[in-house]
């Protein structure tokens, strides 16, 4: 299992854009996603590192104590980054976007000074350029 996961991890390492492949295969939630995954994958290598000690020395005493405690955290695990995340309101997201949405309605200083610099300009009711205004001053037209 640890050479499949090595192999896995070498690929997406090695291949061009694995981030964002990887962000595109996870979707929206890619930070919680991934925070699972990676979570789940050192769970199976440490496991597999343990059977792998137990082979060598032949003490087999923890083995199918080590099996109940890796499910035990693959289940939680599988509840806190795939059970709670899907259980999230949609009322605390659209709290979530309607405080984002007042804080970018609110004016910025800089976008008060630009505004009144373009309200002159709206305020106009017809704009010339340089070439009409040296051509009304020369009195040619």
């Amino acid at each position: 299992m640890s050479k499949l996961i090595t192999i896995l991890i070498g690929f997406l390492i090695f291949s061009g854009d694995s981030f964002r492949k990887v962000k595109n295969l996870l979707g929206a939630h890619w930070r919680t996603s991934l925070s699972g995954l990676v979570s789940a994958a050192l769970c199976f290598f440490f496991h597999s590192e343990y059977l792998s000690w137990v082979e060598i020395t032949g003490d087999k005493t923890y083995v199918t104590l080590s099996f109940i405690i890796k499910n035990f955290i693959l289940l939680f695990l599988a509840f806190r980054y795939i059970y709670k995340p899907l259980k999230i309101s949609p009322e605390s997201h659209d709290k979530t976007l309607q405080g984002i949405t007042e804080k970018l309605d609110e004016p910025q200083p800089e976008q008060d000074r630009l505004d009144k610099i373009f309200n002159d300009l709206r305020e106009k009711e017809a704009l010339v350029s340089a070439a009409e205004r040296a051509l009304h001053r020369d009195g040619s037209v």
